[in-house]
């Protein structure tokens, strides 16, 4: 690894801008220097140096003609694999469009071209971060695909790249025991008044599947104003009671067990297994466990949640006790959404008890709790005593960048 980031970057930068034929500032014997240099920084990657790594890589490609170069880039950049290089040339395909077009539908076709082969993975890891873009660049880049399905560089694969139509990004749910996180999409449509066993059957017979109830916690955190306050099926049977399965409200949260003859909603997800480097995308200090993102109302990531060490619970306080406690420490109790994507994703981090929010009740006097037994929210005594628990925010920056 080269010994400084920045450093290496900067050159980078410098000499992949290619010097283009009829210069007449450049010497051609610098031209080629800076050419040979150019791709011997590219071979010398390993591909182990970091995401940042292909991204700086794509964004070395600035000229027009490359006499071979970016074809040297383009397999460097691979060799981070395909979700660090999608994130790359998502995150540059803007700039790309608008100056450079040919080089964007250069490296989207080397995509697009894997349908079929071993490495059709890389149109679905392209496709599923497409459909988590802010709506602004997603929109962009689907009608630069569109316009080249027509008479261009996918002329010859139409509609293998683009994110699902109506699909909806829902966020992260993070790795546990070992096992890879991975990114939750909600597909378009839902059935209504299905017995749990055609619920299972409609959603399988789309390709996809029912959430669990860790997944309906989730979706009920980010996309909570997608769904009527209503109760939907889950993916999962009752261990214990075999005429049973679960569901979860959208109204307060309570995930009941019903008989699985009862007519209930249904919807349907899919999931994209996530990087192991991608499962906690911040640091995190000691005992702190990663929570997941919260998206904004345009559907894009808001910001990343980060509950802290065990060690900062409070027990058998009242609200303003725990507000004033949390405050001292220079953290924050969790709003309710918060404390929703808590229980979708850190559940067995708490008591099978109420703790308090950050919310005052609607009501004088009173305050939102949520229940992290059955996931019930409702509004409390400010001067009954619960517990709590701490957490942080870590803003994820425009650039891709986390703060």
């Amino acid at each position: 690894m080269p010994p400084s980031f920045e450093l290496w970057k900067t050159e980078l930068l410098s000499v992949g801008n290619i010097i283009q034929d009829g210069d007449k500032h450049t010497p051609p014997d610098e031209a080629q220097r800076r050419f040979q240099r150019y791709c011997a920084m590219l071979d010398a990657l390993s591909g182990n140096e970091g995401a940042h790594y292909a991204l700086a890589i794509v964004q070395s490609v600035q000229a027009e003609h490359d006499y071979g170069a970016y074809q040297t880039a383009s397999r460097a950049a691979w060799r981070f694999g395909e979700t660090a290089y999608c994130t790359a040339l998502l995150h540059e395909l803007p700039r790309l469009i608008a100056t450079l077009p040919d080089w964007a539908g250069d490296f989207l076709v080397g995509i697009a071209n894997g349908a079929g082969t071993p490495h059709a993975s890389a149109i679905s890891c392209f496709n599923t971060l497409l459909a988590a873009a802010p709506p602004a660049q997603q929109a962009l880049i689907a009608a630069f695909i569109t316009q080249e399905e027509d008479d261009g560089w996918f002329e010859h694969c139409p509609g293998v790249l683009g994110a699902a139509a109506g699909e909806r990004y829902a966020g992260i749910m993070p790795g546990q025991d070992g096992a890879a996180g991975y990114q939750l999409f909600l597909l378009p449509g839902e059935a209504d008044a299905l017995p749990w066993q055609a619920a299972l059957a409609w959603a399988a017979a789309r390709g996809a599947c029912l959430p669990t109830r860790s997944e309906l916690a989730l979706l009920h955190a980010n996309l909570g104003h997608a769904f009527p306050d209503a109760w939907y099926w889950s993916s999962e049977a009752d261990a214990i009671l075999p005429r049973m399965a679960w569901s979860h409200d959208f109204d307060n949260g309570t995930q009941y067990n019903y008989r699985k003859t009862y007519s209930g909603r249904a919807c349907a997800v899919r999931r994209v297994t996530l990087a192991p480097s991608a499962d906690a995308p911040i640091a995190l200090q000691p005992g702190e466990r990663y929570a997941g993102l919260i998206l904004g109302w345009d559907g894009a990531p808001d910001y990343h949640l980060v509950l802290l060490p065990g060690e900062f619970e409070l027990e058998c306080q009242t609200w303003q006790a725990a507000s004033a406690w949390a405050a001292s420490l220079g953290h924050g109790l969790p709003d309710r959404r918060e404390q929703t994507l808590l229980y979708a994703t850190l559940k067995e981090a708490f008591r099978p008890n109420w703790y308090w929010s950050n919310e005052p009740g609607d009501i004088e006097g009173e305050a939102w709790c949520k229940d992290f037994d059955t996931g019930v929210a409702y509004q409390n005594a400010r001067e009954f005593d619960g517990y709590a628990r701490c957490v942080r925010r870590v803003l994820v920056e425009v650039d891709g960048k986390d703060a």
